[in-house]
C-alpha cells in the first residue's frame, strides 16, 4: 500500500477519528498550560505537561479512564486556585475534558462517538449563541466602540490596525502609554490615531463576528440531515475560525472550536478525508499563530518604522 493510501486509511477510519481527538485534546492541554509553569507547584507541573504527552502515545487513549482522571483532577485543583483571573475559553475547555473522560465509561466505540459529537455539537451552540447574545446585548459592542477601542490600545492588533486602517504608527505608541499611566492614576484619556475609515472598520468588525457566532449557533443546534446543511455549517466554522483568529488573536479559542469541528466530521459520508485533512491543517496554523505578537515583531518593520517599533518595545 503506497504511503497515500496509509494516510487516508489512518485519518479516514473511525477508531482512528478517536486517536486523533485525544491527541488534538492531548497537544491543547499542552499549548494552554505549559505558561501556566511558574504558577504551578509541584507535582501539579509534571502532571500538567506529562500526561497529555503519555495520551498522545496510547493506542487507545480515549479509553484511558486514570490519565483523563488525572487531567480533570489537576484542572479541577488549578481552577480552585487560579479561579479570579482564568480567561473564559479555559473553562469551556474543561467541559470539553469532562465530557472526553465521561466517554472513557462507554464501551462501544459507536456509542462513544455519539457521545463525543453530541457534546461537540451542543458546546459549539451554546458557545456561539452565548458569545453572541452577550455582544448583542453590550452598546459598547454594537456601536463599535469595542474593537474601535482594541485596535488603538491592543499592541496584538497594532499590524493590522496600521495596515489595514493606516493609522499612524506614532499614535498607537502614545495610545499604549497613556492608557498604562490612566490604569496608575485612574484617569479618563483621550485616545489618538481615531479616524472615519477606523470607525466604519470597527463596525464592520463588530457586526461580522456577531452574525457568524449568530449563525453557526443556528447552523449547529439543528440537527445535520442533509448533506448541504453538513458541508455548510463545516464550511463557514472552517471560515470563522481561520479570518476571525488571523485577526483576533484569541488563539484558544480557535484551538477548542477546531477540535469540535474535527470531532463532528462525520466518517462514512463524502469528502470527510478533506474535511479531517483540512481541519488538522487549520489546527497547526492557529499553533503557528499562538505567539502572535512576538512573532509578528519581525514582520512589523515591514510596516512600521524601525525607531517606533523599537521605542515601543524599550
Amino acid at each position: 500500500m503506497k504511503m497515500k493510501e496509509k494516510i487516508r486509511t489512518f485519518v479516514d477510519e473511525d477508531k482512528n477519528q478517536l486517536k486523533i481527538i485525544s491527541l488534538l485534546t492531548a497537544s491543547i492541554f499542552i499549548l494552554k498550560f505549559y505558561k501556566f509553569d511558574k504558577e504551578i507547584a509541584f507535582p501539579s507541573n509534571i502532571i500538567f505537561i506529562f500526561a497529555p504527552i503519555m495520551l498522545i502515545f496510547i493506542q487507545d487513549s480515549l479509553r484511558s479512564r486514570f490519565l483523563w482522571g488525572v487531567l480533570v483532577s489537576s484542572m479541577i485543583s488549578f481552577f480552585y486556585k487560579n479561579w479570579y483571573h482564568l480567561d473564559n475559553h479555559l473553562y469551556l475547555f474543561f467541559y470539553w475534558i469532562m465530557a472526553v473522560f465521561i466517554a472513557c465509561f462507554i464501551g462501544a466505540r459507536e456509542d462513544r462517538i455519539k457521545y463525543i459529537k453530541f457534546n461537540a455539537c451542543y458546546l459549539v451552540f451554546f458557545t456561539m449563541m452565548i458569545s453572541a447574545l452577550q455582544k448583542i446585548m453590550s452598546s459598547s459592542y454594537m456601536n463599535g466602540d469595542f474593537f474601535l477601542f482594541t485596535f488603538l490600545t491592543d499592541d496584538r492588533f497594532f499590524p493590522l490596525t496600521f495596515s489595514l486602517f493606516k493609522t499612524n504608527p506614532y499614535d498607537l505608541v502614545k495610545n499604549k502609554l497613556i492608557l498604562n499611566e490612566s490604569f496608575i492614576e485612574s484617569n479618563a484619556v483621550m485616545l489618538w490615531g481615531k479616524s472615519a475609515l477606523l470607525e466604519k472598520g470597527s463596525l464592520i468588525f463588530s457586526y461580522f463576528v456577531v452574525g457568524g457566532e449568530f449563525l453557526l449557533g443556528l447552523l449547529f443546534f439543528i440537527p445535520s440531515l442533509s448533506n448541504f446543511h453538513y458541508h455548510f455549517r463545516l464550511s463557514l466554522l472552517f471560515s470563522f475560525i481561520f479570518l476571525v483568529y488571523l485577526f483576533v488573536p484569541v488563539i484558544s479559542f480557535g484551538y477548542i472550536l477546531t477540535v469540535f469541528a474535527y470531532t463532528l466530521i462525520d466518517s462514512k459520508r463524502k469528502y470527510s478525508f478533506f474535511w479531517k485533512v483540512s481541519y488538522l491543517v487549520l489546527f497547526l496554523f492557529l499553533i503557528s499563530l499562538s505567539d502572535l505578537p512576538k512573532n509578528l515583531y519581525p514582520l512589523t518593520k515591514l510596516f512600521i518604522y524601525s525607531p517606533v517599533l523599537e521605542y515601543y518595545q524599550n
